[in-house]
């Protein structure tokens, strides 16, 4: 189900390319790319991945400790990169080259 989702995802995502690229301009379409890029990144350590024990806990209290963990996490992880983008949103965005991210930083919380 899961690659069935993400190959549909692709699949869409090559289709409406053309489209995409006719409706904004270069520029406005580079920055959508730096951006997926830098949220990818934060969402491969968004909760380090405890997020998979959850349906391969041997009982309920493990999936529930797993759950709160990756919530845990989640929070601990929003806050710090708030602080940052709030406080050092311009150097920190500087080091992935996304200088004009700087105004779509609240975006990325």
């Amino acid at each position: 189900m899961i690659a069935g989702g993400t190959a549909f995802a692709q699949i869409l995502n090559a289709l409406l390319s053309p489209v995409i690229t006719r409706i904004y301009s270069p520029r406005e379409y580079g920055i959508l790319t730096v951006y997926i890029a830098i949220l990818g990144l934060i969402a491969v350590i968004g909760s380090l991945n405890y997020e998979y024990s959850i349906p391969i806990a041997d009982d309920d209290h493990k999936a529930i400790n797993s759950v709160f963990l990756s919530i845990v996490i989640l929070i601990f992880l929003t806050l710090c990169i708030s602080f940052i983008l709030f406080f050092f949103g311009n150097k920190a965005l500087g080091l992935f080259g996304g200088k004009s991210l700087l105004k779509y930083r609240y975006l990325f919380l």
